[in-house]
């Protein structure tokens, strides 16, 4: 009994764990390791295993932690699977993520996805998805951010590409938002009732165009034209 408690538990996983991958490392420690890569940078590829990947790093690597650090650093993709193929293929496949909007406050990015997760991001370079830019005259929290995110992500499931007709969005007090069109047509809304009126919005901005305001912030709509709003 003692000696199959022993093969179990000590000798078969110090087999396994140390000596079986010190004899590989021992016959192709001089071999290079040839790493595959889809749909994540090489280079970020690089800098996490390094210039000189040894075999003996490629026997030992924890792919969940690169795994980790690759979406932690790369959002663009939302999965990474890491595979090796004995004796030293390295195959790295990441899975895109499909953006719908890019959302910018000051400097900061955020991409806002087709399921609508909401992910900061720190471009290296200009991405080719359409910008909604929020602004706002006090300081906007992650909070804040998430809650107009999860809300424009409900109003892109109401009329898809709706959100590649909003320019800006400017948050004017904590509750309430100005959502400006392309076509020039201004809305206000409650943050809380942006989901609830989008058959309204989205019926009604066609409709006016540049110099008019649709307050939806009371109980009858309330349509101002901007000259008028200036007298």
């Amino acid at each position: 009994m003692t000696v199959r408690v022993f093969t179990t538990f000590v000798f078969i996983p110090f087999l396994v764990l140390i000596i079986i991958p010190s004899i590989f490392t021992g016959i192709y420690q001089n071999y290079p390791v040839k790493t595959i890569i889809n749909e994540v940078p090489g280079d970020l590829i690089n800098f996490f295993l390094g210039q000189n990947f040894s075999f003996s790093e490629f026997i030992f690597l924890n792919e969940g932690r690169l795994s980790r650090k690759i979406l932690q650093e790369y959002p663009l993709v939302k999965e990474v699977t890491i595979q090796r193929f004995f004796p030293n293929n390295l195959q790295i496949k990441g899975f895109p993520r499909e953006i719908l909007i890019i959302i910018s406050y000051n400097e900061d990015k955020y991409l806002l996805d087709l399921e609508g997760k909401i992910i900061r991001y720190k471009p290296k370079e200009p991405l080719p998805y359409h910008i909604i830019t929020i602004k706002s005259s006090y300081f906007v929290t992650e909070s804040n951010l998430n809650k107009i995110g999860n809300n424009l992500y409900i109003l892109e499931l109401s009329e898809v590409g709706i959100l590649e007709k909003i320019n800006q969005i400017e948050l004017f007090d904590p509750e309430n938002l100005l959502i400006q069109f392309i076509n020039g047509c201004i809305v206000k809304v409650p943050i809380s009732k942006l989901v609830s009126l989008s058959q309204n919005i989205l019926s009604l901005y066609p409709l006016h165009g540049e110099n008019t305001i649709l307050d939806f912030r009371f109980n009858n709509i309330i349509v101002i034209k901007k000259d008028e709003e200036s007298k």
